[in-house]
């Protein structure tokens, strides 16, 4: 968000730096009305792409401002508007001011066209890259966008010295539901559970689909103690929920939750996601339905004293059977 605010920033600079040249060509050119009016059209269609139907409308009604500006402005005074005026109703203008006023008024049909089509192209692709980051059968972010959001959040808590915490959720004996009710009824299940999930998480917090039965949290500024509470909170209301409507049967679902904690708990997002799946197969271990933290398995400090190899046990990816 940042970036593009500097990149409109940028072109809003280089709109008004092409306005004022192509107002001095005009002042300072004997007749240069006549010669160089046209050249508005460069900041009105730099104008139209950046800022859409807005900064068309805005550019080329200030366009039209400074061309009837320089072209009347050395002939008239303000005494003499009405003697313009009746001209202009008496259709006595010369041919060159009515090439200009017709081009004047291009330009601002020209803005809006320009405008309109390049917004319709902006929000084709926000929809693209909408769809590029979600989950097809949740509608939830995919595992792609939760890295590489997770690393923003870790750079943000460096920044800030704050705290960032995750949560992997694992969808209890969801093998056992599929074999019973049939795939095409986890999936609605799945859907179910996600649109439940983004209804209990706050604004600034980002679902994602983790793989499979699997889903994740990332907590910003948020250390250990609250995101235990809010993994409970959403333990309880998943195992009060009923998701699909089978006759006579309700479906019921419980889940395990691992909670892992930056950077108490962790050197590096790759641990995070490491120390925050071991707390949720801690979990599973421990009759499922329940929530652990990685705290309840090592000290806070555990991470400073382990070698590459012992913080990634022979044989254990993190991350590859996660993609989507």
């Amino acid at each position: 968000m940042e970036q593009k605010g500097k990149h409109r920033l940028g072109w809003l600079i280089v709109i008004i730096i092409t306005f004022i040249l192509v107002t001095l060509l005009i002042k300072n050119t004997p007749g240069g009305i006549k010669i160089f009016w046209h050249l508005h059209v460069v900041p009105l269609i730099i104008a139209a792409l950046v800022y859409d139907i807005p900064g068309g409308v805005i550019m080329g009604f200030l366009s039209s401002i400074s061309i009837m500006f320089w072209l009347y402005y050395p002939i008239y005074r303000l005494r003499d508007l009405p003697i313009l005026f009746e001209r202009v109703l008496k259709m006595g203008l010369y041919n060159w001011e009515k090439e200009i006023g017709l081009g004047t008024i291009l330009f601002l049909g020209v803005g809006i066209i320009l405008a309109r089509i390049s917004q319709r192209n902006k929000q084709q692709r926000s929809m693209l890259e909408e769809l590029s980051v979600r989950d097809r059968l949740t509608g939830l972010f995919n595992y792609s966008y939760f890295i590489d959001q997770l690393e923003k959040e870790k750079i943000r808590a460096d920044r800030y010295n704050s705290k960032l915490s995750i949560i992997i959720v694992d969808l209890d004996h969801f093998k056992k539901l599929n074999d019973t009710y049939g795939h095409e009824t986890g999936n609605m299940v799945l859907k179910s559970v996600a649109k439940t999930f983004s209804s209990l998480i706050r604004n600034i917090d980002i679902s994602a689909r983790y793989g499979g039965e699997e889903f994740v949290f990332i907590l910003p500024n948020t250390g250990e103690e609250q995101s235990v509470a809010i993994a409970e909170r959403i333990r309880r209301n998943i195992e009060q929920a009923d998701f699909v409507d089978l006759d006579p049967d309700d479906i019921k679902l419980t889940i395990s939750c691992g909670v892992a904690s930056y950077p108490d708990y962790a050197a590096d997002t790759s641990q995070l996601i490491y120390r925050a799946d071991e707390a949720m197969y801690k979990a599973k271990n421990s009759g499922r339905n329940n929530v652990h933290a990685f705290s309840e398995l090592a000290p806070p400090q555990a991470e400073k004293n382990l070698s590459p190899v012992e913080e990634y046990p022979a044989g254990i990816e993190v991350t590859s059977d996660r993609q989507m």
